[in-house]
This record gives structure tokens, sequence and C-alpha cells, in this order.
């Protein structure tokens, strides 16, 4: 299992230079597929877990707005993954302006999720959800039953 984080630069034509220790992990996502994610990041499925989510959304009978919202999302922004001889991802300019990505990035691997994320709007959100775990009385009592 590979892990972990990496400020990279988006490029001016559009491209991301993965760092060397996620490269060979990414590169090797089968078909992958880069998406919008519902959380204004950008994902990355590797062709099995993406047709896993395609299946889930044709096996829902009628889906309600929201879940039809998501689809549309994450369906419809997919596109199989781009990368260049020097391992560089190509976000097209659509993705980029979905996921509000300009300059800085950030790029998280866990437990087999790839998320690319705008430092501006990571950030953001990262101090939103800082702020609600304060508001609802976060406490220790939370991880009682989380090993780390």
């Amino acid at each position: 299992m590979i892990c972990g984080s990496a400020k990279i630069r988006l490029d001016d034509k559009g491209r991301l230079a993965l760092p060397s220790r996620f490269r060979e992990h990414i590169q090797g996502l089968d078909g992958a597929y880069l998406t919008a994610h519902p959380h204004g990041c950008l994902a990355l499925y590797s062709r099995a877990q993406f047709e896993e989510i395609v299946a889930q959304f044709e096996a829902a009978p009628k889906l309600p707005f929201f879940a039809s919202h998501i689809e549309e999302v994450v369906v419809g922004c997919a596109e199989p993954l781009r990368l260049d001889t020097a391992g560089r991802v190509h976000l097209n300019p659509s993705l980029r302006t979905r996921a509000r990505m300009e300059r800085d990035v950030l790029l998280f691997v866990m437990n087999g999720r790839v998320r690319f994320w705008a430092e501006e709007r990571w950030e953001q959100r990262h101090q939103v959800l800082e702020a609600r775990l304060q508001d609802e009385g976060f406490s220790e009592e939370l991880w009682r039953g989380v090993k780390i």
C-alpha cells in the first residue's frame, strides 16, 4: 500500500509532474480514469474502481436529485488518464476549471485513493471542517475505536 501527499505545480500546458514515489503506483492503475469529485477535487480511479462506481449508478432504481447530480459529476466528467512519457498527468481545461486549479496542487494518496486538490480550495475546506469539529464538540471519544 502506498500513501502520502505532495505539493506539485500545474505547468502552463495543464500538466502535473508526478513525484517519482507516486508515479509507479499511478501508472499501474490499469486503464485509470480521472474525474471530478463531489467534494471539489479531482479523483483518480482504476478501471475496476470506476466500473464499480458506474455499476452502482446503473443499479439504482430512480436516482434522487442529489444522486443524479453526483453521477453527472463523477461519471459525466470522467476521462481516461493521460500520462506523457515524462510521467506527467494532463488535466483538460474543464476538469481544471471544475476543481479550480490554477497553479499549486496537493496530491493525496491514501488507502488506494488518489485525489488532486487546488491548494487554496483544500485550505478553505480544511478550515471549515476544523471549525465544524470544534462547534460540534469534537472530542477524543470519537477516536476510541480507531488505532492511530
